[in-house]
């Protein structure tokens, strides 16, 4: 007993010792150099002039490290270490494992297409300070990648609306070549050169446009602000400024072409607003309006950039083409609170009975088949004819077939020419209505597709075609897939392109808000990337975009996405090359 006290007791003098020397043996003597960098492609590594493609790109320098000491920077292309080079087989952290901290080594680097070399003294990873990070308070440029150049310098870019780069001039399409100097060859050079900024620096930027290589500058805002201008440019947008009271798509170059219009950056007419400075100047569905007294559309500016020159009250010579002529008339604009929005019965709007064909393709018109009973069979059409005109309107697409149908009344006669077996013929007859061409009268509901739609207090004594608004406080809405078929028809009629849903969004809820009148948009993004919000109408019109820059966690924001009225939307969020993609059904409770 007495031997096993004095071990205990040796035991517990050795013990603490033991464990000192542990600790002592945990200190870090890795060599850490202190910067996060990506390789690059054998591609980029040409454009910008580099013989060896195996080197570190830095896309950021840590605080209080041997990088940072040393004076190395972002973009700073690391090829080797003393005798080192980076290849095939070994990169900067194979370089770096063959030496200890506090080692003096010369790291080889180009700068701005220049061969550089700099003694540096390594460090350990415990010398590292990391700044804390807040989403909110980062510099935000405010653009979004719409085409990596191949093979050269450029990206050309989207521009979000009251961020840095619209205040600073640049518009959608431009191709930066530069930021603060530093050559721009993919996203990722623009992200590292934004996120080496502090919140008030200028920003400086090269770009091309039109072939032309220009300069733009302005201090660099935070996310926040960029958030917080936006919501008020639209506050102020939404209830006041001059308003016309049309609803419009945007054209493709291709479908310009088609109907033979120079400028394709106007404003192509498909609803007219009761009660608006549109109805009582006579702009029509398929008018084309293109300018605005000495204002005209273009790269620059679109129809609404033009509006906001203009107040409610103000009169104006407004410019427009119809069915080939050019035209103008004179315009006093009013205010939005002034439109007048109706809602038809969807039992009592015109049907005309067709579908698209998706098993052919046309160089002109729009192949359809004949749905039974309908007007379209009435008149005389037959699976595979080919719609060249409806009321003398030309028809591109399915959105100008819609265009043309939602603007007639019950009983109006409808022309039609179209093409079958290499022959035109032409076809008048009176439209019927939806329950009229089923065979329905006076019930409470009846189904469209596979929805169920309840038909109270039907008003037939007008048959006057208005549009529709939304009733906030008798909405649903349903957040759907998108099927591959309205997939290829928004990639089709507006050049949007959707994807299957490869991004990760949690928590997606849309709600309305009637005391508003938008609805409320909110979800969460686990991983961090370049973030872009689009949301889009049938006709694949950009009415919803939003430009979140290197962002996760938390969105929300109130959206207005009821101008098409109880109808289907489509929802994309980006972040870099994943996307999510929603359709988004609104209808009545």
């Amino acid at each position: 007993m007495k031997r096993l006290n004095t071990f205990l007791v040796l035991f517990t003098l050795v013990l603490p010792t033991q464990i000192f020397a542990q600790e002592t043996n945990c200190i870090d003597t890795k060599a850490f150099l202190g910067v996060h960098s990506d390789d690059i492609s054998q591609t980029k590594a040409e454009i910008l002039g580099f013989e060896n493609p195996y080197g570190s790109y830095i896309t950021k320098v840590i605080g209080n490290t041997a990088a940072e000491t040393g004076g190395l920077e972002p973009f700073d292309y690391i090829y080797g270490i003393d005798d080192l080079r980076a290849s095939r087989y070994e990169d900067l952290s194979d370089m770096l494992s063959t030496f200890q901290a506090g080692d003096e080594v010369v790291v080889h680097f180009y700068r701005g297409g220049q061969e550089k070399s700099q003694l540096i003294t390594l460090g350990s990873r415990s010398d590292a300070k990391y700044k804390n990070f807040n989403s909110e308070e980062d510099p935000h440029l405010g653009i979004s990648d719409m085409e990596i150049k191949p093979n050269r310098l450029g990206v050309k870019v989207d521009v979000s609306r009251s961020s840095t780069a619209e205040e600073m001039g640049l518009v959608d399409g431009d191709v930066i070549t530069a930021i603060n100097g530093h050559s721009i060859v993919d996203w990722s050079d623009i992200s590292t050169a934004i996120d080496a900024m502090s919140i008030g620096q200028t920003i400086e930027v090269e770009f091309e446009r039109d072939g032309d290589m220009r300069t733009a500058s302005a201090p660099i805002q935070s996310r926040a602000a960029t958030q917080q201008q936006y919501k008020e440019r639209i506050k102020v947008e939404r209830n006041s400024g001059a308003f016309l009271g049309i609803y419009s798509n945007v054209l493709s170059r291709e479908k310009a072409k088609k109907l033979g219009l120079d400028n394709y950056y106007g404003s192509y007419v498909t609803g007219v607003i009761g009660n608006t400075a549109a109805e009582r100047a006579g702009i029509e569905p398929f008018d084309y309006i293109y300018g605005i007294d000495e204002y005209r559309t273009g790269a620059r500016q679109n129809l609404s950039n033009i509006l906001q020159k203009y107040e409610p009250g103000e009169r104006a010579r407004l410019y427009y083409m119809r069915k080939g002529a050019d035209r103008s008339t004179n315009v006093t604009f009013g205010s939005r609170s002034e439109a007048v929005y109706k809602e038809v019965d969807k039992c009592d709007e015109p049907f005309f009975g067709v579908s698209g064909d998706h098993s052919r393709s046309w160089n002109k018109g729009v192949p359809v088949q004949v749905i039974s009973k309908s007007t379209a069979e009435s008149l005389g059409m037959e699976d595979k004819d080919v719609i060249l005109s409806i009321n003398e309107n030309p028809i591109i697409d399915w959105d100008d077939i819609s265009t043309a149908i939602d603007n007639m009344t019950v009983g109006e006669n409808i022309k039609v020419t179209y093409m079958r077996d290499n022959r035109e013929m032409t076809g008048i007859q009176a439209i019927k209505s939806y329950c009229e061409t089923k065979g329905l009268s006076g019930i409470d509901k009846f189904n469209i597709g596979d929805r169920e739609i309840v038909v109270t207090g039907i008003d037939r004594s007008t048959n006057s075609r208005t549009f529709k608004a939304v009733d906030f406080t008798n909405v649903v809405v349903n957040v759907q897939d998108i099927s591959q078929e309205e997939s290829n028809k928004l990639r089709s009629i507006g050049g949007v392109r959707m994807s299957n849903n490869t991004l990760s969004v949690n928590n997606l809820q849309l709600s309305p808000n009637p005391q508003k009148g938008l609805f409320h948009l909110r979800f969460n993004l686990p991983s961090r990337g370049s973030t872009r919000v689009q949301i889009f109408n049938e006709a694949g019109r950009n009415i919803y975009d939003y430009d979140l820059g290197n962002y996760s966690g938390a969105f929300e924001d109130e959206v207005d996405i009821s101008q098409n009225g109880n109808a289907n939307y489509f929802l994309t969020v980006s972040q870099n090359d994943r996307v999510m993609a929603k359709k988004i059904v609104l209808q009545k409770s």
